[in-house]
Order: C-alpha cells, then structure tokens, then sequence
C-alpha cells in the first residue's frame, strides 16, 4: 500500500507521545487554536415558554467514522441553545464519557439537529480540514491516549477543558488533500475485501446449515427409506428412528429465581449462569456471577456435567440457544431463564440434543 512513497526530507520531533517525528514544515497545535469545541447542553424534558421540542445526539450516538441514528431522542432547546448547540456540515462530534474521544463526522444526515453535554462539538475554524482532524482522532482513540488524559474518578470524562488542550499536527492544506485522497482511495479497497469476506462467511454459513439439515433430519446414509414426521419444518425421517417428547427422555431442570429474601437462614456464595453466559454451541465464561443461596435449595439448580443448557428467556435472539455443560465450573448453578436439560443418555446424546436444539432454531 505505501510501496513507491518517499520519505520527507527532514523530519522533527512532534512531541506528541502518539505520534513521534512529523516533516519538519508540519506545525503543532492545540485544539482551541484550530477548532471552536462546544460541550452540548444538559438534558431538559419538560417544556418552558419559548422552547421548542428538536432532535439531538448523545454519547451512544457518536460511533467511530459515521453517527448511528437508529435511535435520536428530541428535547426542548431555546432560541439562544439552538444557535449554540446546533451541528453543522463538517463539525466532528466526540463522545465526552463512555468511550472517551471517540468521534465522527457529521455531513448533515438530518436537517436540524442538537448536542446533549455528553457529545463535544469540534468545528475547524482555519488551517485544518475536518476529515483529517478526524483521522488524528482516530489514531489517539486507538492508541488509548485520550484514556491517558482523562478525569476519571468512577466513570471517564472528556472534560472540555481537556479536549481543547489535546495538540494535534497541521501539515499545509494541499498536503491534508492528498493524505485525505490517499486514505480514502485505500479505505475504500479494504471496505471491498471486507465486503467481499462477509459475502463469503455468508456463503459458507449456508452450507454449513445445509449439512447440519440434511444430518440431522436424514441421517448419514443417503439411500435409507423414509417416513413422514408429521412435524410440518421437519419433514420425512430415516424409518427406524423414533419421535418422542424431550420429557420422556430426559428431565428439565429449571434453576433459581434471583432477589429472594433468606432472613434467618444460613446460606452460601454459589457461581450461576445467566442469559448472556450461554450461546450457540459454546459458553461465554468471561464473567461468571454468583447468587447467595441455602443449601436446601442447591440441589434444585445445580448444574452437573452432560446437562444441555438452554435459554429460555431475552430478546428474540437469546430464545432457545444451546450448548453442553462439561462441568467447566465446580458448584456451579444456573438462573431460571435457563433450563437444564439432563438426558437419558442412553437414549439420547445431550451432543445430538445441542445439535438439533441449533437446527431448530435456524431452521424451524
């Protein structure tokens, strides 16, 4: 990608502890001599004479590159506010809390539109273009310096003061040009390799589906007689196999119910699985909670190895996720949006169970 590029003659340190040595004809400046950085206005809901109900962004808004406007509430502004707070063609918009620095450019997605003081208005005044301030952004947000200069007592914040001081690079305007070309010409062809990817991993999905189809409902052995199910998504099945009911095959166990009170009662600090832990064929242990609970009501959540997990509750596609518990944590308990399921298995494999129960879900 840089093959063929040819290096400055001279070079200087920048320093930026980002960044290290620029050409030595680039300058160096603060944000407040480059930008006017405006904090967006306290969130207000109710009403007042003069005020007039208009869009605005928050943190959650503010993504990397392009605004996410799924969701963008109004709130009452004043005549004054709205002079103030109101975004413009090429203004930058970082994020003041969460995520601290991260930021976007706004290119006029909605007509009129506001800031609330968890979003920062960064609007280039002279010597800078906006799309090349926002790759600075960019590389400081990866590099996790703005994490560096933050205030943070319990949550990060982006303090305006803060962000004003933050120096950035300023090479000649028809340098920004080229570089913005540049960057935007090779963006572009690694979007197309992306794109080109994620249609692939599609088509790949597709055919895994279509194995795990014809595997589970057929069997391995393509030339066996058939007969009808009677179940409309399932169709014909292998003659010799059986349909029966999960409950005659195994037993749901259907875990423990969180905010009881257990005044009096002894009880003991016990590891427990929620939603979120369990999905498609495999568990996500990278936060694991526990529950205080007597010991007279262990039994009736606790997890044993070979038990198939599955949810029961959540958004639509939390509903019926599974996957094998192999015993991954001793002791370990599951909530009640979640069942156990403890097969026979000398009559079903709880694997087989884990495969069909992801068939069902894609497929049914």
């Amino acid at each position: 990608m840089t093959a063929g590029l040819r290096p400055y003659p001279v070079y200087k340190g920048s320093r930026l502890p980002w960044l290290g040595e620029i050409p030595r004809h680039w300058e160096v400046a603060r944000l407040k001599n480059i930008a006017r950085v405006v904090l967006g206005k306290m969130l207000k809901t109710s009403s007042s004479p003069g005020y007039k109900l208009r869009p605005y962004l928050r943190s959650a808004n503010v993504q990397w590159w392009t605004p996410s406007l799924n969701d963008v509430a109004e709130m009452w502004f004043s005549e004054p506010e709205m002079e103030i707070y109101r975004l413009a063609r090429g203004d930058i918009l970082v994020s003041e809390g969460g995520e601290v620095g991260r930021a976007c450019l706004w290119e006029g997605q909605i007509d009129e539109c506001y800031i609330q003081n968890s979003v920062h208005k960064v609007s280039p005044v002279k010597e800078i273009r906006s799309r090349f301030l926002l790759f600075q952004f960019f590389i400081m947000g990866q590099s996790g310096h703005f994490e560096s200069i933050v205030n943070r007592v319990s949550i990060a914040h982006l303090t305006r003061e803060k962000l004003v001081a933050v120096r950035f690079v300023i090479p000649p305007l028809q340098e920004q040009d080229k570089i913005i070309d540049f960057v935007e010409e090779h963006t572009e062809e690694v979007r197309r390799l992306i794109s080109n990817r994620r249609r692939l991993i599609e088509v790949l999905n597709e055919q895994k589906q279509a194995i795990i189809s014809r595997f589970v409902t057929r069997g391995i052995d393509p030339n066996v007689p058939l007969k009808p199910s009677g179940i409309e998504w399932l169709g014909n099945i292998p003659g010799h196999w059986r349909l029966v009911r999960l409950k005659h095959v195994s037993r749901v166990q259907t875990g423990i119910t969180l905010g009881k009170k257990y005044l009096g009662q002894h009880i003991e600090e016990r590891p427990y699985l929620r939603v979120a832990n369990v999905q498609t064929g495999r568990l996500d242990l990278r936060i694991v909670k526990t529950v205080a609970i007597p010991p007279s009501e262990i039994a009736g959540s606790e997890l044993k190895p070979g038990d198939v997990l599955m949810t029961e509750g959540g958004d639509i596609d939390k509903l019926g996720r599974g996957c094998v518990w192999n015993g991954e944590i001793e002791g370990c308990l599951h909530q009640n949006h979640i069942f156990a399921v403890r097969v026979d298995q000398h009559s079903l494999l709880p694997e087989y169970l884990e495969t069909v129960a992801k068939y069902i879900v894609d497929f049914a």
